[in-house]
């Protein structure tokens, strides 16, 4: 499990500077909550947006983003071998 959160914040440093955001995180669906994995970035008071990259994997991001199909493409492709 360490080396998987060692990778989902690793990447998710590298979409916080290729997709020029303040946060990118991850966390896994338990029921109704989330459980924080791991994630990247500094905080702020701007709200967070979510997508689910897979059913047992949700990315929160923050900041302005111009293309987010292209965002989620990446990260998809990126951890799709490591948690599914």
């Amino acid at each position: 499990m360490d080396n998987i959160k060692k990778l989902l914040e690793e990447k998710a440093r590298e979409a916080c500077a290729r997709f020029g955001l303040h946060r990118v995180y991850f966390a896994r669906p338990l029921g109704r909550r989330r459980h924080f994995l791991a994630g990247a970035g500094h905080e702020t008071f701007l709200p967070a947006q979510s997508a689910f990259l897979f059913a047992n994997l949700v990315v929160f991001w923050v900041g302005e983003m111009k293309n987010q199909e292209k965002f989620l493409k990446f990260l998809k492709q990126e951890v799709r071998k490591y948690v599914t």
